[in-house]
């Protein structure tokens, strides 16, 4: 369900909205699922260079341990002039073993 509009979603749009979701979440602001999100609010305001691995891993594990119909495959980040442009996802939906960028 969109969690905007309270409309049906198909299983694609569901899978990106729980990434954007999970990805936008700091961890530990839901009360009664602490675990829920991820730490990337924690990088901003440093130099891209010293934290694209970082980004790249937390990315990875907080959307592993968060939604378990995604499996990562890859995570790329571009950067320029020191500052975060784009995270692509490349991911596989373990329920129907589609590939997803």
């Amino acid at each position: 369900m969109n969690i905007n509009t309270g409309k049906s979603l198909t299983k694609t749009d569901s899978l990106n909205q729980s990434i954007n979701l999970i990805l936008l979440t700091p961890k530990g602001e839901r009360v009664l699922n602490r675990n829920f999100g991820s730490n990337i609010s924690e990088t901003l305001g440093q130099p891209i260079n010293n934290v694209i691995m970082e980004i790249s891993a937390e990315v990875i594990s907080a959307l592993q341990s968060n939604d378990s119909r995604i499996l990562v495959d890859n995570v790329s980040i571009s950067a320029e002039n020191n500052a975060l442009n784009l995270i692509t996802i490349n991911y596989n939906n373990g329920e129907t073993g589609r590939v997803f960028a």
